[in-house]
């Protein structure tokens, strides 16, 4: 399946969360890992601020049958004091939601994530099936468990 994608690479939203603690501003390195799919997962380094970007993609069974390993995805999360983080996103007028949530703990870090796009049933004239809001083909990866650590 050919799929017509109108969305930037770095499409997601800020999520704010609680000023980060100086524990986690003091682990500024980046961590790198997988997802049960065997896709990379990066949070970047800290900013002094507290935020990382975490880059993400996961492969997703669609309702034509189908799989779709999409394009990362790219959000800024700041961790909570806890070092929790959540960031729901939806891009395209509702064609593509993301969800991304995790804890950092030292040099480790750990969650889930889940991609969910709706594309039209009827290919453009390039033969692509662009993004739809309740288009009639959906893709969904599930739940889908990840973990990293410092590179």
């Amino acid at each position: 399946m050919k799929v017509l994608r109108t969305r930037p690479l770095a499409a997601g939203l800020l999520a704010l969360g609680v000023a980060a603690p100086a524990a986690l501003a003091a682990t500024h390195a980046g961590l790198r890992g997988k997802n049960a799919q065997g896709l990379a997962i990066t949070l970047s380094a800290a900013s002094k601020a507290g935020v990382r970007t975490v880059a993400f993609n996961a492969r997703m069974s669609c309702s034509n049958a189908m799989k779709l390993t999409d394009d990362s995805f790219s959000d800024q999360v700041r961790p909570s004091a806890k070092g929790y983080f959540r960031v729901d996103s939806t891009t395209n007028a509702g064609a593509t939601v993301t969800a991304l949530h995790g804890t950092i703990k030292g040099s480790r870090a750990s969650g889930a994530m889940r991609i969910v796009e709706y594309f039209s049933g009827i290919p453009n004239s390039s033969n692509h099936y662009p993004l739809q809001a309740h288009g009639s083909i959906r893709c969904d990866s599930g739940t889908v468990k990840w973990t990293a650590k410092k590179r």
